[in-house]
């Protein structure tokens, strides 16, 4: 799960609040905020006691050993009288260290609890359709349920080409080269129409069993008119459904409507079980009920969205909430289920998901503003870069801040890392992208 990192200082002497005494303090927190529509953040009430917003968390949460000095500011600030049977002496020689998560994640959001969705997959590549369309909002998991799948079933085809719409401008010339070759794409625009190409295409790919991945479709559509830019991409796919008997496979992947009706399966949010598994691999226990019905609150307010919630959870177990997920939906619950019926309705289909993710940038931009500015810089290069490309960008800071910087959006899982062995390149999810450029119209981007 993580080191504990043990305190350099000289260990002073502390305690932990009774079941009592905790309640004696959230009494009076409660009783000078009553004329208050909703109840203080975690921050107003350190900010009352003079302490760090993560000591009166440990203190309200009874998790640990804190200074009893912090224990007195906390209650003084409410008023009350901090007695002895308010709390209970821990004699250790050594401080209580932090727990630090890791900064990368193992398992993936996408495809944690898919098993179901991968056996589908098997199924879909084994049917009669030659073409399929995967569905569903932006971060859901397609991409990686995908890549995950293609390594199970792609020993089946002799060649497995993949398109991103994030990085091809004009899929058709590229499908032209990857299942043609580079000498006869080159000339066959120039001698046959466009008709005859697509045949080309189509006949190669009854020849040889192929597996193709049309990733981020949506990319080449045009946004007012709702059809594709290249001029060649429709009546390949329209051609793939005249196809029978074709040994190869063409998936398709969008999280918008296409101009062209394919057979379609659409892939949904996470459950409470995977969620579950989830949160606790990334340092947040759901050891009580509270936790565990904060979760589900969450779930039900972003219908299990995986990129949404793992972003979340990388803010709930970062500085000031460490992991502890009822003290950080105490201060952002409520303005999240606000999100289902304030946020008015933008290009996206799911603008909770864009005003929670916004919030999060906001907050990032509070709690450390290096690495919401290097977010901001990095956003507009969807092919990312090595961790040496990130900090070119912070360039001018400290080396210790450009570190700092990098590891604090790598413990949010605002970074996304693609392994190519043995170079690591990282970069921000298209939807987050997207909601970047929401966030910050007018911030001065520069690629990395």
């Amino acid at each position: 799960m993580g080191v504990v990192k043990p305190s350099t200082t000289k260990p002073q002497k502390g305690g932990i609040l009774t079941a009592t005494g905790c309640e004696k303090l959230e009494q009076a927190i409660q009783q000078a905020n009553e004329s208050q529509k909703f109840p203080p953040s975690y921050g107003k009430i350190a900010q009352q006691a003079g302490i760090p917003v993560e000591v009166a968390i440990q203190i309200l949460y009874r998790q640990g050993k804190s200074d009893l000095k912090a224990i007195q500011s906390l209650y003084r600030a409410f008023g009350v009288r901090l007695q002895r049977q308010d709390y209970e002496v821990i004699r250790t020689e050594e401080e209580v260290g932090r727990v630090e998560p890791p900064a990368d994640c193992v398992l993936s959001p996408g495809y944690e609890g898919r098993e179901g969705w991968l056996e589908r997959l098997k199924v879909e590549l084994e049917s009669n359709d030659c073409v399929r369309l995967l569905t569903g909002i932006s971060g859901v998991g397609k991409t990686t349920l995908l890549r995950q799948g293609v390594q199970e079933v792609g020993e089946g085809f002799e060649r497995v080409i993949w398109i991103d719409g994030d990085r091809t401008r004009f899929p058709f010339p590229s499908l032209l080269r990857h299942i043609l070759g580079e000498e006869i794409a080159l000339k066959l625009p120039t001698q046959c129409p466009l008709e005859q190409q697509v045949h080309h295409l189509l006949s190669a790919l009854q020849t040889t069993p192929q597996l193709i991945i049309l990733d981020g479709v949506e990319a080449w559509l045009n946004p007012e008119q709702g059809i594709f830019q290249d001029n060649g991409l429709q009546p390949f796919l329209e051609g793939l459904l005249t196809q029978t008997e074709c040994p190869s496979r063409v998936m398709v992947v969008s999280s918008s409507p296409l101009p062209v009706s394919l057979p379609q399966w659409e892939l949904e949010g996470l459950d409470e079980a995977a969620l579950t598994r989830l949160f606790y691999h990334w340092g947040i226990p759901l050891d009580d009920e509270a936790s565990q019905e904060s979760l589900r609150e969450m779930m039900r307010v972003y219908d299990g969205h995986p990129l949404t919630l793992k972003i979340l959870a990388g803010e709930i177990r970062s500085a000031p909430y460490y992991g502890n997920l009822r003290a950080y939906w105490h201060d952002y619950g409520y303005d999240y289920e606000l999100a289902l019926v304030e946020t008015p309705d933008t290009m996206d289909s799911s603008p909770p998901l864009i005003r929670a993710l916004e919030r999060v940038l906001q907050r990032l931009g509070r709690l450390a503003p290096l690495a919401y500015e290097l977010l901001c810089l990095g956003a507009m290069n969807p092919q990312g870069a090595d961790l040496r490309g990130w900090q070119f960008l912070i360039g001018d800071f400290p080396l210790v801040e450009q570190e700092a910087a990098i590891l604090s959006l790598k413990q949010r899982f605002l970074l996304e890392a693609e392994i190519n062995d043995p170079q690591v390149r990282y970069s921000l999810h298209k939807f987050l992208r997207h909601v970047v450029g929401l966030t910050i119209p007018d911030h001065k981007q520069k690629g990395v």
